[in-house]
């Protein structure tokens, strides 16, 4: 699977379609519930849980 915007390729489409919204859309469907900052995948906001408010509310993300 080829992006038509950038020609990365991809071997899963759920992967291509999760690179065009990050990367070409912009989108950042991630909020912290402590702070300001948005993220555009969940493992950003893991980690950012993890290493900003000290693992604060980890347990309760689906």
């Amino acid at each position: 699977f080829v992006c038509h915007l950038c020609a990365k390729a991809f071997c899963r489409k759920e992967r291509l379609r999760s690179h065009i919204s990050s990367v070409h859309v912009k989108e950042k469907p991630f909020p912290c519930t402590f702070c300001q900052k948005v993220f555009t995948r969940k493992d950003h906001l893991k980690y950012h849980l993890l290493t900003v408010h000290g693992n604060a509310n980890l347990s309760t993300m689906q």
